[in-house]
């Protein structure tokens, strides 16, 4: 069995090769990875322009799509110059990226299975932590933790309950020392001589005279 797959392979793998070889990929002094990076080039146009071959896109999009692939650089030299012009190197240049297109059709579903997988398995995860209760202790805090304590203990309701206000120690107001009242020496008010008013001489009114 596994030489007759081996062969099937070696036999696809030739089809390929003389194919290439039609679209002047194997001529003379062509690098030999230029066929790989062209095949490269394809796919990325191919997803670029969501155009997956016939089966896929129809006929009326593949073939439009096929003489844009035409002007890609990485294509073989001859067929990029002459495949216009050829119908023969047309029919192998389609042949080429129909291949082309079967592999990324392919990868597309391998891709598409894996993350519908991934998403179930999230799923059925969500809904396992749903249906399972909490164990005793998981999740709590620490008692030394002041998280804990302070989740462990209820609130005090501020209506029926209200707590007693924390009265802080009055402390006894400090006597400081009066101090005694600085006897300050009285001076004796000085007595200043007094000065006799003087007497000034009273001049008698002028008494009106008879009219």
């Amino acid at each position: 069995m596994a030489g007759k797959g081996s062969k099937s392979r070696k036999k696809g793998s030739g089809k390929s090769t003389d194919t290439a070889r039609g679209l002047g990929f194997h001529d003379e002094g062509i690098p030999p990875n230029l066929y790989a990076y062209w095949r490269r080039d394809l796919g990325r146009l191919m997803i670029l322009h969501d155009c997956r071959g016939p089966a896929y896109s129809g006929t009326k999009d593949w073939e439009p799509f096929l003489e844009v692939a035409w002007n890609l650089p990485t294509l073989a030299p001859r067929a990029r110059h002459m495949i216009r012009h050829d119908p023969e190197m047309q029919a192998l240049h389609a042949a080429l990226a129909s291949d082309v297109a079967k592999k990324i059709r392919n990868g597309d579903k391998i891709a598409k299975r894996v993350s519908e997988e991934a998403d179930k398995v999230w799923m059925n995860g969500r809904k396992k932590n749903k249906q399972t209760p909490p164990s005793a202790g998981s999740g709590s805090a620490s008692p030394s933790s002041p998280l804990a304590s302070s989740e462990s203990s209820p609130a005090p309701s501020s209506v029926s309950s209200p707590a007693p206000s924390a009265s802080l120690p009055v402390p006894a107001s400090a006597s400081l020392p009066v101090p005694p009242s600085a006897s300050l020496p009285v001076t004796p008010s000085a007595s200043l001589p007094v000065t006799p008013s003087a007497s000034l001489p009273v001049t008698p009114s002028a008494s009106p005279s008879p009219s």
